[in-house]
């Protein structure tokens, strides 16, 4: 069962580190590992006098220690969190489950940004910062407008499917929301009549939160589905 994957590890790992010699040549394909110049260690030396070469290289760190620190942090403190407070970790796991697509919205703004807003600040010597400030910012505002005022309609959907996954009654005082009560009164204490009327109010207010939210992106950023 071993073999086919020491064979696999073999052939695309092992064999291609004969390649490494081309290190230490002037390689040339058609003259091939045989026929190429040896050069010693010409290449290293170049590698650290090239400017962008030791750009490159401290980019890498820079990265990597970052993702390192941070990928040991954030479990970490995720870990705690989901032992000890419930609220926090329900908002931090849906923002991360939520603004990828959210990404793709202001991405898709920002493509409409006109370039040469930015070609002409950099002539009169703007920074990335300040164009970054006075030009991207500003152009994102009517979206972010309109995202915010639309997400206003779900001010009382606090996610049911996430909630009542990860709650249980020891975290009841802080994570109970309108809909996992509903369900509890209603569905499991038999308490249909009040569930109902539970349910029913959450949608009115739904309902004029939804209204306000259309009429506000229309308002400030205007927008309108018919």
């Amino acid at each position: 069962m071993v073999l086919p994957s020491l064979v696999f590890l073999i052939i695309f790992a092992y064999l291609p580190m004969g390649g490494l010699v081309m290190a230490f040549q002037d390689y040339k394909p058609w003259l091939g590992l045989t026929g190429s110049e040896w050069v010693g260690l010409d290449q290293f030396r170049y590698l650290f006098e090239r400017e962008d070469s030791l750009q490159v290289i401290w980019n890498t760190l820079i990265i990597a220690i970052f993702k390192m620190v941070l990928n040991l942090f954030a479990p970490f403190v995720f870990a705690i969190l989901l032992n000890e407070i419930f609220r926090f970790t329900v908002i931090l796991s849906d923002v991360w489950k939520e603004f990828g697509f959210g990404t793709v919205v202001f991405l898709a703004a920002l493509a409409n940004v006109n370039p040469s807003l930015y070609e002409a600040a950099e002539v009169d010597g703007a920074s990335r910062w300040k164009q970054t400030l006075h030009i991207t910012v500003p152009s994102m505002i009517p979206i972010a407008i309109v995202v915010g005022t639309l997400a206003l309609g779900n001010v009382l959907n606090a996610g049911f499917d996430q909630i009542f996954n990860l709650y249980n009654s020891l975290v009841y005082a802080k994570g109970d929301i309108i809909d996992t009560f509903v369900y509890r009164t209603a569905i499991l204490s038999g308490e249909m009549g009040f569930g109902t009327a539970i349910g029913l109010f959450k949608s009115v207010i739904s309902f004029v939160l939804v209204v306000i939210s259309y009429r506000l992106a229309y308002k400030l950023a205007n927008y309108r589905i018919f």
